[in-house]
């Protein structure tokens, strides 16, 4: 008994799943188009051009590619510089060097790639903080 009505029900819910086709009760909804959804392509702004790296820039980048030795070749000059700017920002915002380098190695730096950046990066765009490595961590 518990099958058949469990087949009864399932007939049921097959029944109430299939397409049904009917025809439009109104001679008004076979001349109306039915309404249809436009379609807009995102097209993103114009980028501006990057300005262009000082030379003090280039001279840091060039540095700090060649004091990490290998690590560092594959990275643009550009990438370079703006990695040294986010350690003068973190500095002024308060984030300690002990945490920063945290920070780094997490980033999967290696120790010649750490000191590579550090102290160029400091000297040059941010020499006010220069005491950081009087304590000689880097």
């Amino acid at each position: 008994m518990r099958r058949a009505l469990a087949l009864v029900l399932l007939a049921i819910a097959l029944v109430g799943c299939s397409p049904t086709t009917s025809e439009p009760t109104s001679p008004q909804a076979v001349d109306s188009p039915s309404p249809r959804p436009s379609v807009t392509q995102w097209t993103p702004a114009p980028e501006a051009p990057l300005p262009e790296l000082s030379e003090a820039e280039i001279a840091l980048a060039v540095q700090i590619r060649e004091a990490a030795i290998d690590d560092l070749n594959r990275v643009s000059d550009r990438s370079i510089i703006e990695i040294s700017r986010q350690i003068c920002q973190n500095l002024d915002a308060g984030i300690t060097l002990g945490d920063l380098e945290a920070g780094f190695r997490q980033s999967r730096f290696n120790d010649d790639m750490i000191a590579a950046f550090f102290v160029p990066s400091v000297t040059a765009l941010c020499p006010e903080h220069a005491g950081v490595f009087d304590d000689g961590d880097v």
